[in-house]
């Protein structure tokens, strides 16, 4: 995806589309800031230096502003967000250009007709058509959406198997492992830029090591990332972050471990035995790394607590399982990780932030349980009140302690992204929230890095730029250089800060001045234009 240098070029007498003067670069690498201007021509990088001789089409004065690259989102879950609205507000006004979707073995592609398939989509709703089935028609269905930042897909464990198998809630076969296997190579064929699991999830915890090194071994063989969201955080964390190391010993593939830091439950001293089996991969030869986001809560639907059996059929259908007293015990036992949650942190660490029912929002799940009551029946509760919109509700969970994710940022091969959607403020998607979608990257920048100073500036960009233009195999991007595309963010850094809420979360950030994404200015003076000139990248 390299597209070469002309720097030697001269432009004194014009030929630029856009210049970016007088701004403090940060370029990406790490290295110190350094004032210069940033000539663009044809969507790329033509120059850096003094081009005060020079004239362009377009000019931008960033003089007093922190110019770096765009802010590459190396976890997001806007798979669905992006094909609808493509407008991506909540990304643009942090200064984020690019993101990788297609994490946690949940996405977009590939589909087929069955109802299973909503509970592998972040964001779904009934009133969306799924009128794609291919990884190439997704991709497609993107481009149409005229996306305003560029976007990546991998390939999610989870909606293989859900193709591959008619229950996914049990052991796969050697033909289905072969079905699944060509299914992967098919999707990295048509553009995919990797593979990624959610080895806790319903429809992938009975994935076994052999078949993901199966897996693994196309991957790597396509050059593509797999990234891992582990099977144990709990008590056995220390196997879950093995597992993907050791499939990455076996294939060689490039692996990325998806917030890896640990959970409620885990080990004494988990965050320090991530870092030295990271550690003693990297040193072995290996080519793995880790991301982590940025918020003290976890965030997922409550319609994760249930089995696949329990959401087949119509939504009257799973509404009366939902009803039946002994059903509805059978899904109580069901050993997911909501369950665990209720168990650690509690319910009183659980909040309610979307359902259809507004006195609701806020609240925990502690405090809309009776005395007496399972927490888990205020869930089912939660559940069958939203009729046919049961993959709607979301909880937040208390279960990431600052100090422990500034510790997490520390170490130097820990890139850091959303784990988040991509929304906007009005249209198809104006009413859906997600929490990190509208702060994360403004959270990052402003508390880690101005205010608790964890990492130095040019250091805490590498980490959201160049770090994961790496891991995802992105050589024309992260850094800003004669050569690579351009794609820009500029800040007035004093003023970075995020304005959501937990109770109002749908709120644009502060103190991103400009955005250039392919050349094409895409935020100017913090309002989002029509630009819309994103790229949906392919693996070919």
């Amino acid at each position: 995806m390299g597209h070469p240098s002309d720097s030697g070029r001269s432009f004194a007498n014009g030929g630029l589309d856009l210049i970016v003067r007088s701004g403090t670069i940060v370029d990406g690498t790490g290295a110190p800031p350094v004032t210069a201007d940033i000539g663009i021509s044809g969507g790329v990088i033509k120059k850096i230096g003094d081009l005060s001789s020079v004239t362009a089409a377009d000019e931008i004065d960033a003089t007093g502003l922190v110019v770096t690259p765009g802010i590459i989102d190396v976890h997001s879950h806007a798979d669905l967000t992006l094909a609808i609205d493509g407008r991506a507000e909540s990304a643009l006004t942090q200064g984020v250009t690019t993101v990788l979707v297609g994490n946690c073995g949940h996405g977009c592609t590939p589909l087929r007709d069955r109802p299973e398939y909503a509970s592998a989509i972040f964001g779904y709703n009934r009133s969306i058509p799924l009128d794609w089935q291919s990884t190439g028609e997704y991709l497609e269905k993107l481009r149409q959406a005229r996306p305003g930042i560029n976007v990546g897909t991998l390939v999610p464990l989870g909606n293989v198997r859900l193709t591959a198998m008619e229950d996914p809630e049990r052991p796969a076969s050697d033909d289905q492992v072969k079905h699944m296997c060509a299914l992967l190579e098919e999707a990295l064929d048509e553009g995919a830029l990797g593979f990624s699991c959610g080895l806790q999830y319903p429809d992938s915890v009975h994935t076994r090591s052999e078949e993901l090194d199966e897996f693994n071994k196309i991957v790597a063989a396509h050059g593509g990332l797999f990234a891992a969201c582990v099977r144990h955080t709990d008590e056995r964390a220390v196997e879950g972050i093995e597992e993907p190391i050791n499939s990455a010993a076996a294939t060689g593939v490039r692996t990325q471990i998806s917030h890896a830091m640990p959970q409620p439950g885990s080990p004494r001293g988990m965050t320090e035995k991530t870092y030295e089996m990271v550690d003693r991969a990297r040193q072995s030869g290996l080519d793995v790394a880790f991301d982590m986001h940025t918020r003290v809560w976890g965030e997922l639907n409550i319609s994760a607590m249930l089995p696949l059996w329990a959401l087949a059929g119509s939504s009257e259908q799973i509404d009366a399982r939902l009803g039946n007293k002994a059903e509805r015990e059978r899904i109580k036992e069901y050993p997911g990780y909501v369950r665990r949650f209720v168990r650690i942190p509690g319910p009183e660490e659980m909040m309610v932030v979307l359902t259809r029912d507004p006195s609701l929002v806020g609240k925990t799940v502690a405090e809309l349980t009776p005395r007496g009551q399972d927490p888990l029946d205020t869930l089912l509760d939660i559940l069958r009140s939203e009729g046919d919109d049961i993959h709607r509700p979301q909880i937040l969970i208390r279960m990431y302690p600052e100090d422990e994710l500034a510790s997490f940022y520390e170490h130097s091969h820990c890139a850091v992204g959303s784990d988040a959607t991509a929304l906007s403020l009005n249209g198809p998607l104006g009413d859906e929230v997600f929490y990190g979608a509208f702060t994360w990257a403004s959270w990052f920048l402003r508390r880690i890095v101005r205010e608790r100073q964890t990492l130095s500036l040019p250091e805490a960009i590498r980490r959201v730029t160049s770090l994961p233009a790496e891991r995802i195999g992105l050589d024309d991007r992260g850094v800003l250089k004669p050569g690579a595309r351009a794609d820009l963010a500029m800040f007035d850094f004093e003023r970075v800060s995020e304005s959501g809420t937990l109770e109002a979360p749908n709120q644009l950030a502060k103190g991103t001045a400009h955005v250039i994404v392919n050349g094409v200015v895409a935020l100017r003076g913090g309002v989002v234009t029509d630009g819309r000139a994103g790229t949906v990248f392919t693996s070919a």
